[in-house]
């Protein structure tokens, strides 16, 4: 396009129609001070139009920044005016109002406005958004059963208090309980909220252990106890049976059969069953040792009874020729009423039972020892080898030489060396190899 410049305004006096490229050469009449309403920004040159000063300000109604007096709107106008009531304070504030129109009647209370949440404010008449916890209806006192732990409203539901314990009725727990009748009963207050303290069961069953039916784990007593214990042999193959028994002691005796009477050797004491037939051979007691003194032939059963002497010296040498003699009379031959006469050997003699007797000569002599008790006369004789203290060393000298010992207790009776109780006197026989022998008394130590 071809480039014509030119005045471009078309009210310019120099106006040119063809020009397309202002050049600034417009000669424009008008007002040219700008504190005029008339004034032309464009105008260059002053034609005497500047006639009403200019006020600056929007000149629209409609709008918020509407300024009355302006007659020349300077582009202010930008809120569009709302009516309504503009005070945050009352409860008809509109927040898109910017111009009171004195609606504002009600004055606000903020709050929850939700009857149906804890925080409702019955006086609130703007909600603050802050109805955080829904009403829940219910028992709130943790004393009552009807507790509700959800519940933060009390209804007046509250009717039951609570009573802790066990409340499952098959523990022990659950009843009042004897324990010494096994027995249990209605508890009061029976409890209604768990502790926990459930701990035993209960198991019914007799607990009498006097009876058959006894159970020991049982912990209740439910009656059943009927068959009273009684303990004997149910062994019916026994001898000791016992037909009421019903519990069996252990004792069951079998069936042994042979004689019982004492008075026969067959006899037993291990049988239980009598059967005559068996004692044979009847029980002659006495002394069946041939050897005795009292030696019976016809005795088949030994009594204890046999004595091996009637009178028997024995005797305890002293120094200086002393000698305590000793009868050793076996009363169950002699009796108790019997003499005795001793002969020393020496041409002295003594009536004593018991004599101490003092030689005064070295020497082998023979005593002689004679009991009577007027039926029965027993001599009996010892050869004593005498040494005196002041005699010479050649008349100690003896050849005899010892061949057998034995002893025999204070009734006579031989005792063998097995048989020997330590610290027991007996009576010690020494025989010697020239046929003579010597009686001492004697305490045994070992």
């Amino acid at each position: 396009t071809l480039v014509i410049y030119g005045c471009t305004i078309d009210y310019a006096l120099n106006y040119n129609a063809l020009a397309n490229s202002d050049d600034g050469t417009c000669q424009v009449e008008g007002c040219t001070d700008s504190i005029y309403v008339e004034y032309d920004i464009n105008a260059n040159i002053e034609d005497g139009s500047c006639l009403v000063i200019a006020i600056l300000g929007c000149t629209n109604n409609i709008y918020l920044e509407y300024f009355p007096p302006a007659n020349l709107d300077d582009g202010s106008c930008i809120t569009l005016i709302v009516e309504g009531c503009t005070d945050p304070d009352y409860l008809e504030y509109t927040t898109e109002a910017n111009l009171d129109d004195g609606s504002c009647v009600t004055v606000a209370v903020v709050g929850c406005t939700n009857p149906n949440f804890l925080e409702f404010d019955p006086e609130a008449t703007i909600d603050n958004n802050l109805c955080l916890t829904p009403l829940v209806l219910g028992c709130t006192d943790i004393s009552f059963v009807e507790y509700n732990i959800d519940a933060n409203v009390d209804d007046g539901s509250c009717t039951t208090s609570v009573v802790m314990g066990c409340t499952n009725n098959i523990y022990l727990e659950y009843w009042s309980y004897d324990p010494l009748l096994f027995s249990i009963s209605n508890i009061d207050p029976i409890p209604n909220t768990d502790d926990g303290s459930c701990t035993f069961i209960i198991l019914e069953g007799c607990t009498d252990e006097n009876f058959v039916q006894y159970n020991a784990n049982a912990n209740v007593n439910d009656n059943s106890c009927e068959d009273l214990i009684v303990f004997g042999c149910t062994d019916v193959l026994a001898f000791n049976f016992d037909s009421l028994a019903n519990i069996d002691n252990g004792l069951c005796e079998p069936v042994l059969i042979g004689c019982m009477d004492e008075n026969y050797l067959e006899f037993n004491s291990n049988i239980n069953t009598e059967d005559n037939s068996m004692c044979l051979t009847e029980v002659v007691s006495g002394c069946n040792d041939e050897d005795a003194i009292n030696y019976n032939p016809e005795s088949n059963t030994h009594d204890g009874s046999c004595f091996y002497y009637l009178a028997q010296i024995t005797y305890e040498g002293f120094a200086d020729g002393i000698i305590a003699f000793n009868s050793n009379v076996n009363e169950l031959g002699m009796g108790s009423d019997y003499s005795v006469l001793w002969d020393f050997g020496d041409g002295s003699f003594s009536n004593d039972y018991n004599p101490t007797y003092t030689y005064l000569e070295n020497g082998l002599v023979e005593v002689f020892l004679t009991v009577s008790n007027g039926l029965i006369q027993v001599v009996d004789s010892l050869e004593i080898d005498i040494i005196n203290l002041v005699v010479g060393i050649d008349e100690l000298e003896s050849n005899r030489k010892v061949i057998s010992i034995q002893y025999f207790d204070l009734m006579g009776r031989e005792v063998y060396d097995n048989n020997i109780i330590q610290y027991q006197i007996y009576i010690q026989k020494i025989c010697y190899d020239d046929g003579s022998h010597a009686f001492v008394k004697n305490l045994k130590l070992n």
